[in-house]
């Protein structure tokens, strides 16, 4: 019986990999049965097309997906008696030097991306829309 119990529990109490296939686990179940009940609530409330590939579906989508982490990541984490800025992101340095280097590679790939969508003829842009160049632009064509 030792030799099993020792497949599952170490020296710091349940293995590593089996850690993570439950926090796996639980992560694919939430997303599996409650994903989409959830983002259709959300959508509703907030009157965004979930089907549509926009902005708001897609912070929609992305706040769901940040809120099921932070719960399961919270769960794990009292069950271990440990804090939750304790798997790797430790909350002192939130902001730091990591975190400059990913949003500005983050910018950097967006940029590029778009560059390479605009010679490619795949984007245009055809203006500002700002509140008020749209005013003045619907002034212009009734004056015309």
């Amino acid at each position: 019986m030792s030799r099993i119990k020792g497949l599952f529990v170490g020296p710091d109490g349940l293995r590593h990999g089996w850690r993570f296939l439950i926090f796996a686990t639980a992560i694919f179940l939430v997303v599996r049965f409650l994903e989409q009940p959830a983002i259709v609530f959300l959508a509703a409330k907030l009157h965004v097309d979930p089907g549509a590939l926009s902005a708001p579906s897609i912070i929609v989508s992305g706040a769901f997906d940040l809120i099921v982490i932070l719960i399961v990541t919270g769960v794990v984490a009292r069950f271990e008696h440990r804090r939750i800025d304790s798997y790797g992101l430790p909350i002192n340095e939130a902001f730091g030097g990591f975190f400059r280097n990913g949003a500005i590679a983050g910018f950097a790939t967006i940029a590029f991306v778009g560059v390479g969508m605009l010679f490619m003829g795949g984007m245009s842009i055809q203006g500002i829309a700002s509140p008020a160049f749209v005013a003045r632009r619907n002034v212009a064509r009734r004056c015309h």
